[in-house]
């Protein structure tokens, strides 16, 4: 008896174990795919966007053909914004009609399924599995609509029933990817404002029209990245990737062979690329995003070098906004090698948080601009993560202010920049 009870406890631990392999292999593919991840059962379902114009219920008819009893809750939101799978399921609908403009349903098991409408573009087809948090649409103003948002209804055994009651706008939701979150994630948003627009070959303009390695050269311009004009040699610069190492970002490149590359797309999470993709009229060719495998690539490569967090930058920040005394982009850049210098020494912490939040190491209010940090605070601590700006203080991990260095005569002793002066170690 001791010994079938012992081999029945066995058994499930070891099904339990193959149970956490799987959960863990699909977390970690989510997680490097790029995925928005929410607290609640129901995820709200346009994550940038929290306002709702239109509640469920009785309503005026804000517009000639659009219901006075509402069946789910408008979303306003900027065009393009991404729109998402609130719960897992199987897409059933991925049309365009006259009333709903281009709207996605799925249908997450016997009794729920969720209606999406209104988008500028869908992502998803009949068919498609997609998984909670997965970007289905950009959002749009398609349809009988009187400007950009994303109609969301959700339906209970075949009734509609109020969203409100299972989403929540207040929800805390994250975007994830293994690396480089926050720039990474803006570069794909920052892609996606120029689809439809045209191809043309030899162009670098993304609204009047860019070839492939145009295309790619500007986006990544657009946030302090330099990289080649043309796709061989984009390819040639980049770090060599696998195809299972891919973070939105990252590029494809497609050819005859690594020696000769004709095209090159940009991955932006979820199986998808977005490129120019040829000369044809939208959605044929153009500006447009793509599955993944609708060529063969022959290279993946990374132009991205850094490997860091949202908290990594937040933090960052947040102390470069209250440290660096001025709006001089070389006393900001100063601020944020010092925390890099500490968080590479093995005398300060081993992270960013670690080292901003060390006790009477950096006295100014630097939390104040933890939750907002001003944008030009942002720009200037994702090019000392991303390693783009020239370092100015050397190893240097101390710093006072000028007047106070001044005010000690030992201005002298230290590199003096914007308004702060840097020291090898601390002299006062």
């Amino acid at each position: 008896m001791n010994r079938v009870l012992a081999w029945s406890i066995g058994g499930f631990l070891g099904f339990l174990l193959l149970l956490c392999a799987i959960i863990g292999v699909e977390f970690e593919e989510s997680e490097s795919n790029g995925y928005y991840y929410g607290t609640k059962e129901w995820m709200w379902p346009v994550p940038d966007c929290r306002i709702i114009s239109s509640h469920y219920g009785k309503r005026t008819s804000p517009t000639a053909g659009a219901s006075s009893n509402h069946k789910g809750i408008d979303i306003a939101c900027a065009q393009g914004s991404d729109v998402v799978a609130t719960k897992s399921g199987k897409v059933i609908i991925a049309k365009n009609s006259s009333a709903e403009g281009n709207w996605v349903a799925i249908k997450h098991d016997k009794h729920y399924t969720s209606y999406y409408m209104h988008n500028s573009v869908l992502l998803v087809k009949v068919g498609d599995t997609v998984k909670k948090g997965e970007v289905i649409a950009l959002s749009g103003n398609t349809g009988v609509s009187t400007g950009p948002h994303c109609h969301f209804a959700i339906l209970k055994d075949g009734k509609y029933v109020d969203p409100e009651k299972y989403v929540s706008s207040k929800e805390k939701i994250s975007y994830t990817t293994g690396a480089t979150t926050g720039m990474r994630k803006d570069m794909v948003a920052y892609a996606k404002r120029f689809i439809g627009n045209p191809y043309v070959y030899g162009g670098t303009d993304l609204v009047n029209g860019a070839d492939c390695s145009g295309f790619t050269m500007k986006v990544y311009e657009h946030f302090d990245i330099k990289i080649p004009r043309v796709a061989q040699d984009q390819y040639d610069a980049a770090e060599k990737i696998s195809k299972k190492e891919l973070l939105p970002g990252d590029l494809l490149f497609y050819g005859t062979s690594t020696s000769n590359i004709t095209h090159v797309t940009m991955y932006i999470g979820n199986n998808q690329v977005i490129h120019a993709s040829n000369s044809k009229p939208y959605p044929e060719g153009g500006i447009k995003i793509s599955n993944i495998g609708y060529r063969k690539p022959c290279g993946y490569g990374r132009l991205i070098k850094a490997d860091y967090s949202e908290e990594d930058l937040k933090y960052m920040a947040a102390c470069i906004a209250a440290e660096s005394l001025s709006t001089s982009e070389k006393g900001q850049i100063a601020v944020g090698y010092v925390v890099m210098n500490r968080v590479n020494s093995k005398d300060f912490g081993n992270s960013v948080k670690q080292v901003v939040t060390a006790k009477n190491q950096f006295n100014s209010p630097w939390n104040s601009y933890l939750k907002k940090a001003p944008d030009w605070a942002v720009k200037s601590a994702r090019k000392v993560l991303d390693g783009t700006a020239k370092n100015p203080i050397g190893s240097r991990c101390y710093f006072i202010s000028k007047n106070y260095a001044k005010k000690l005569k030992i201005e002298k002793k230290g590199v003096n920049v914007g308004d702060n002066v840097f020291y090898d170690k601390c002299i006062w």
